[in-house]
């Protein structure tokens, strides 16, 4: 298997997780007390993740702080020093997205989760008009924007436009997006449902 290095875009969203990343280290190493640490070493020890290939994998304690506080704070939230007690999180049944071409056009979403509520959002992505055969879109895909769980359909026009610009005026392209439910005070995220819509 070849693993290729892909482009390095800077989306608004990276920029500013780029910036977090830095002040989380600075609050591992100098804020963390070592039972803290070691509270996190333990806990990453029972949550294997899925890398990039698939993989299974055990995160760091320090990696794992990271993942779950990078999470926390871009959704602008403090970040915690201690694991989360729980990691329950809703899991996305459903996701619908219609697109329709003009000037200035719509676009809406929908979604459905198992919907334990609280303290949870869905974290929403989409792709810039694609062809309509195309099917690997992951590096495609910016983050619109979070969003109360269950809504819709809502209009995320204007989130779409800010990101990728003017909205195609003819019909015919594909539009793919992507969620996931996440809790913003634990950093826990759920799977992801993908799908994508034709632009009519």
């Amino acid at each position: 298997m070849v693993r290729t290095t892909g482009t390095n875009p800077r989306t608004a969203n990276q920029t500013k997780y780029r910036q977090v990343v830095p002040h989380l280290n600075q609050r591992w190493n100098y804020v963390l007390s070592d039972a803290q640490r070691a509270s996190w070493r333990a806990f990453a020890a029972t949550q294997p993740v899925l890398n990039r290939l698939g993989v299974t994998t055990t995160l760091s304690g320090h990696q794992m702080f990271q993942k779950l506080n990078g999470i926390i704070t871009m959704g602008g939230n403090a970040p915690i020093n201690t694991p989360p007690a729980s990691t329950a999180i809703s899991v996305p049944l459903t996701g619908s997205m219609v697109a329709t071409h003009g000037s200035p056009g719509t676009l809406t979403h929908a979604t459905t989760t198992t919907a334990i509520g609280g303290t949870e959002q869905i974290t929403l992505f989409a792709s810039p008009p694609m062809n309509p055969g195309r099917n690997y879109i992951s590096t495609q895909l910016r983050l619109l924007g979070y969003f109360t769980p269950d809504f819709g359909p809502v209009n995320i026009y204007t989130y779409w436009q800010t990101i990728f610009g003017t909205f195609p005026a003819a019909a015919g392209q594909r539009i793919f997006w992507r969620y996931y439910v996440s809790n913003y005070t634990t950093g826990i995220i759920s799977p992801a449902l993908q799908g994508s819509t034709l632009i009519v």
